[in-house]
């Protein structure tokens, strides 16, 4: 886990601190009292130093600011007026948060600077997680959120059955071999697809365990995928062979995912429920992007980290109307929707400040090759369409009341409009309830309001 050290003259504030971030780092505190606060104190174990600054303290803020970038970790200022936060310039790893906050201003903060930081790691363990190729990212905020990211690691010391569960794309299959990737015997498991099971599938899989068993004793980690797709006769078979197998050569360790939830179909009556309760002792359920808009900053920033170093580009920067329009898609596809749109936006743009018109949605079109990376997102009829189709003059975010931008009303193709409507038509009901929620907020917006009336 992420370590925190709090130094602040507040017992008030070090105890408020510790106990809305211990419960996801760990965290230790300390009085600033009569000595003057030293840089040698945030050494290389510490990721986030979160520093309180006294009332009088504005004149040294710029000073200070220097020295904290020089720091192995990142920095966190606590202060008392929004002058003071002036003096301190937003980076990867220097941020400031002016008093009074609230819970999810500091979680929002804490997570951005942890999860942009690219410095020294704290110990052999924490190294692993950090590398852009390691496994054991995707069991750790912001990949999942903080109830999973919790629970993750408590379920993966147990040898007890795990059914990780969510809508498609929230990344099971992710979480399931990060999972299997912390296990001592990691390199004794074996891949079953729902889909495919028959007798004869099983049959192989029967022989594999035994071989496998034949090299070592301990009990192999069998990963289930795709459980939901299976049917009656398959989840009969497959809870067959899990019988068996434990009863010719020991326990299993099971990791099953599926897309949905398989407990109402046990009460459905269309899922065995005797095989529901042998895997699922321990669940988790992974939610969907739409609930976790709080999160998709970070999410950004972490796909396209990981992306921009495959790609060789410089890192991106993604403008607060970019963000903006992110958190108020639907994401359908959630997480792996998500990655799609940010690597095929950086494959397109680069690196760089991304503004919300160079994201690259894709709702069915071919994009057009030969556009400027600015233009894909009003891109004409691929070359290969004779008919000419007409154009429409909508109005986006950064419009004025008469739909333009600088005089020039931005074209867009019918086709992209009409793609963009069957997209949110998908589920009706989640578009009117996101609409619902959404308003109170935005109505507040004299602009929005003008344009809603």
């Amino acid at each position: 886990m992420k370590r925190i050290l709090i130094i602040d003259e507040s017992e008030v504030i070090r105890e408020t601190l510790a106990l809305i971030l211990g419960r996801d780092f760990v965290v230790t505190k300390r009085a600033l009292g009569g000595q003057q606060f030293r840089f040698a104190d945030a050494n290389e174990d510490i990721d986030l130093l979160i520093l309180g600054l006294a009332p009088h303290f504005g004149s040294g803020a710029a000073s200070l600011a220097r020295l904290s970038a020089q720091l192995p970790c990142a920095v966190l200022f606590l202060v008392d007026s929004k002058s003071t936060v002036r003096a301190f310039e937003e980076t990867e790893q220097i941020s400031c948060l002016t008093k009074p906050f609230n819970p999810y201003e500091l979680h929002a903060r804490v997570g951005r600077l942890l999860a942009r930081r690219r410095g020294l790691p704290s110990s052999n363990a924490l190294a692993v997680s950090q590398q852009p190729n390691s496994l054991a990212r995707f069991i750790e905020y912001p990949y999942v959120n903080r109830s999973v990211a919790s629970l993750v690691q408590r379920f993966a010391a147990t040898r007890l059955p795990i059914l990780i569960s969510g809508e498609l794309g929230c990344g099971q299959d992710n979480v399931a071999r990060a999972i299997q990737s912390l296990q001592p015997n990691s390199r004794m498991r074996m891949t079953i697809n729902g889909p495919e099971l028959t007798a004869d599938y099983l049959a192989q899989k029967s022989l594999q365990l035994s071989q496998c068993r034949m090299l070592d004793d301990s009990a192999p980690i069998l990963l289930i995928e795709n459980l939901d797709k299976s049917d009656a006769a398959g989840q009969a078979l497959l809870l067959r062979f899990l019988e068996e197998q434990e009863e010719k050569g020991g326990p299993l360790r099971c990791l099953t995912t599926a897309t949905g939830d398989l407990l109402e179909r046990v009460y459905g009556g269309v899922f065995l429920a005797a095989l529901y309760y042998k895997l699922a002792t321990l669940t988790l359920k992974l939610p969907p992007l739409r609930d976790r808009a709080e999160d998709i900053p970070l999410l950004t920033d972490w796909f396209a980290q990981s992306h921009a170093t495959a790609l060789q580009i410089i890192e991106p920067t993604f403008s607060a109307d970019a963000i903006e329009r992110l958190r108020n898609y639907l994401w359908f596809g959630n997480l792996n929707e998500l990655e799609t749109v940010i690597a095929r936006t950086l494959a397109f743009r680069g690196g760089g400040k991304i503004d919300a018109n160079d994201l690259v949605f894709d709702f069915g079109g071919d994009p057009v090759v030969g556009v400027k990376p600015f233009e894909l997102a009003y891109s004409a009829a691929p070359p290969t369409k004779s008919l000419a189709q007409p154009k429409l003059e909508v109005y986006n975010g950064d419009s004025k009341a008469n739909g333009s931008v600088n005089g020039h009303a931005k074209p867009i193709e019918l086709s992209v409009v009409i793609h963009e409507l069957a997209h949110e038509l998908k589920n009706p009901m989640v578009t009117i309830k996101t609409f619902a929620q959404l308003l109170g907020d935005r109505y507040q917006d004299e602009n929005f309001r003008a344009r809603f009336q």
